[in-house]
């Protein structure tokens, strides 16, 4: 019976030893994130649109970034998605540096009514490490990019060729 009661004992203190490694490595994963992504964190941006030309659907739509780093952050992009965030509605112009503080850049476009209610803002820009990051994708609020892979990666429909 006591070699019994040992081996439960045993198969135990290997459960809990593996629980605290398992749960040890995910906060180090965990804090590796944070790590690895302070500088992404502290990009953001919020977009308006001005009517130019309210019959034809014509807007002036305005993207304000703000980079709340030390750091200036490269090749950023802001993208205007439809609600369902399927399809690309807006792309403003690349901004090669941004450098700490805001920056307000225009574009034009012409959105259907069904588009006009709700968008989603979706930012792309290297890090000062030369990462790529993606914010407001919808899944996370900041995502490595890896691979070279296209800002909008997964999120969009694209037409098959």
């Amino acid at each position: 019976m006591a070699t019994w009661v040992g081996s439960i004992f045993v198969g135990l203190s290997f459960a809990f030893l593996a629980y605290g490694t398992i749960k040890q490595a995910g906060e180090m994963r965990r804090q590796a994130y944070l790590d690895e992504s302070a500088q992404a964190r502290l990009i953001s941006g919020i977009y308006y649109f001005a009517v130019e030309d309210e019959d034809n659907g014509v807007l002036l739509a305005g993207l304000k970034l703000h980079n709340a780093s030390e750091l200036p952050v490269r090749n950023v992009t802001g993208y205007i998605l439809s609600e369902d965030a399927k399809r690309l509605l807006a792309r403003f112009d690349k901004v090669p540096v941004l450098l700490a503080g805001e920056l307000d850049i225009q574009t034009r476009i012409t959105l259907k009514p069904e588009d006009m209610k709700v968008q989603n803002l979706v930012l792309a820009f290297n890090d000062d490490a030369g990462a790529r990051w993606r914010k407001y994708d919808g899944k996370n609020r900041v995502t490595l990019m890896g691979g070279g892979k296209d800002d909008l990666h997964g999120l969009i429909s694209r037409p098959r060729r």
